[in-house]
């Protein structure tokens, strides 16, 4: 939206012709300095495969209707994969570096692999990621807290889940151990 004499007027950000199997979702929005960061999904469905890609572009708030999307790969900054079927997606802003936390199948171990919680940010036209869960299950829905601390829900089974946190904030870890 644009405001223009106390009324606001629509801009277009996204055009798309999609096919009746195609969804655009997970729309996140950033906002520092000046700059809007904008991160959508694209969901396709062609003869019985699935597709998700995830967009990523950003402009300073004038300059809204010239967006151009790029597609965001994820690559595991420690082991050099690609992450893949990233879901749960977070946007915020550290640092002034765009940083998306999500959830994603990846190695825990050289023999296990589990649905951990990612935090990826922007380098040189690259999203690099670290895990950052610490539970040896499947992990969802990361938010952060702080700028040191993150929480996610485990699924401790099909019904159940429970809140975990990982924090860099030395009164909470310090406190994290008395439990």
């Amino acid at each position: 939206l644009t405001e223009n004499s106390g009324k606001y007027e629509p801009i277009s950000l996204l055009k798309y012709s999609k096919t009746p199997t195609d969804k655009i979702y997970n729309f996140r929005f950033a906002e520092d300095e000046g700059d809007v960061h904008i991160l959508y999904t694209f969901y396709s469905s062609k003869q019985g495969t699935k597709s998700f890609k995830t967009y990523y572009s950003s402009a300073p708030i004038g300059q809204l209707n010239d967006l151009s999307f790029t597609s965001v790969n994820f690559k595991d900054a420690s082991e050099g994969y690609d992450i893949e079927n990233p879901t749960y997606l977070n946007m915020n802003i550290e640092d002034n570096v765009p940083t998306i936390l999500f959830s994603a199948r990846g190695a825990i171990s050289n023999k296990k692999d589990a649905g951990n919680i990612y935090r990826a940010s922007l380098k040189n036209d690259n999203w690099e990621a670290s895990r950052i869960s610490t539970t040896k299950d499947f992990s969802i829905y990361p938010v952060k807290a702080d700028d040191k601390t993150v929480f996610w829900l485990k699924a401790v089974s099909v019904q159940d889940y429970q809140v975990h946190a990982a924090s860099q904030d030395p009164a909470i870890m310090k406190s994290s151990q008395s439990i």
